[in-house]
């Protein structure tokens, strides 16, 4: 039974990484390749959290604040968070690996 309930428990939470990182790259994904990684967290971030504390706290209170959505939404938020610090990180290294080639590339011209 109780390895039963460990496995709801880990589905769930692999359903909701995934629903949370397709959210974010959604968000990435809507802004021109052009666009610094840092210019999109600095515009869409703010939004994305408000918008996201708002669902949890309408649906904390609809569910009478119990504990298990508490602490659900606490893991998202968590999630969250650590997405777009991943995703920032990845873009920035990225970014990095471009200038240094162009950089090196244009060394080489008279």
């Amino acid at each position: 039974m109780i390895i039963i309930f460990l496995i709801a428990i880990l589905i769930v939470l692999l359903i909701t990484y995934a629903i949370v990182r397709l959210s974010i790259s959604c968000v990435i994904w809507s802004f021109n390749m052009s666009t610094d990684i840092r210019d999109i967290y600095k515009i869409c971030f703010p939004y994305y959290i408000i918008g996201l504390t708002g669902i949890g706290i309408a649906f904390i209170i609809a569910s009478n604040a119990l504990a298990v959505s508490i602490y659900y939404f606490a893991v998202i938020y968590l999630m969250a968070l650590l997405t777009w610090r991943k995703e920032l990180k990845k873009g920035i290294e990225k970014q990095s690996i471009l200038k240094i080639a162009v950089e090196s590339n244009q060394s080489q011209l008279p």
